[in-house]
């Protein structure tokens, strides 16, 4: 159940349940804003990412999975919410994982992984950034235990 408090009072206010679009059990990791599209909101975290036109009374699903793979972040640029771009995190701190960017450039009607595969890479990412030149976006990805890796996609 995501909810949400009022600043300018103390009680609690029922959003929706987010779980009709997420896998249950989930954790909500964090929320990103439209530039584009004046009530969307983001809501990336374990199994997907979601988002909400109507201020979180309906949710729909961006990019979700069964496999409970965790999304701490996303690219979108501001000028076209056509392009996304994620990796995400199975929730194994011990043992190496393949580093996978996901990328959607239909609006996340699909999505199109590429795989880094290193047997020494722990491959969760963390957090990412975004730079959009001319022609390419980069991307900056946190990975956990496994410092920062650019990777670049031509427009």
């Amino acid at each position: 159940m995501l909810r949400r408090y009022s600043e300018t009072e103390l009680s609690l206010f029922e959003v929706s349940n987010i779980d009709d679009v997420l896998p249950v059990p989930s954790s909500v990791y964090g929320f990103a804003y439209s530039d584009l599209f004046q009530n969307r909101v983001y809501v990336k975290g374990e199994g997907g990412i979601v988002y909400s036109d109507d201020a979180g009374e309906n949710w729909h699903p961006l990019h979700v999975n069964d496999n409970y793979r965790f999304y701490f972040d996303f690219a979108l640029f501001s000028e076209d919410e056509e392009t996304f771009y994620t990796a995400g995190w199975d929730k194994n701190y011990e043992s190496p994982q393949p580093l996978i960017v996901e990328v959607s450039r239909d609006s996340g009607q699909t999505w199109q992984s590429f795989q880094y595969d290193d047997a020494e890479l722990l491959g969760g990412v963390y957090s990412l950034t975004e730079h959009r030149s001319q022609s390419v976006d980069t991307l900056y990805l946190g990975l956990y235990k496994g410092g920062v890796m650019k990777v670049e996609f031509n427009r």
